[in-house]
């Protein structure tokens, strides 16, 4: 359905538009790799700019080996585009996303909010070192 590259992360640059794909059905869960901070005090000061506090997550995600937004929306090409454009989560306004790890969709309201938690469970328990922000 969507092309990879050689690591299985779905292909994403800044001028790719998940309008161009398949519409998508229903719910729709995603994740999204975010980018590395430089440091820490740069990401507080965007932190500041961006939103009303530095939320108390900020250095574990710093600190960590990677950053993944797991999230859902019924409207997810808008909502992976407001990520991209600095209009999204609070991770996703301090952090970039890079990439589109994965999307799921075609799900009723309930079952992408389980799926949600169970795919931010999922990751959490086999990568340790790494940050997963769910909301």
């Amino acid at each position: 359905m969507y092309e990879t590259d050689a690591e299985g992360y779905v292909k994403r640059s800044d001028t790719f538009s998940l309008k161009r794909k398949p519409p998508l059905r229903g719910e729709t869960v995603y994740v999204l790799v975010c980018r590395r901070a430089d440091n820490i005090s740069k990401e507080r000061r965007r932190a500041r700019k961006r939103i009303n506090r530095v939320p108390d997550w900020l250095p574990k995600a710093v600190n960590a080996t990677e950053r993944i937004y797991v999230g859902y929306s019924h409207n997810a090409n808008e909502r992976i585009d407001q990520h991209y454009n600095g209009n999204g989560a609070q991770l996703t306004k301090l952090f970039p996303p890079k990439r589109l790890l994965d999307i799921w969709d075609s799900m009723n309201k309930e079952e992408a909010r389980q799926y949600e938690q169970d795919t931010a469970k999922r990751i959490r328990k086999a990568h340790a070192s790494w940050f997963v922000y769910q909301y």
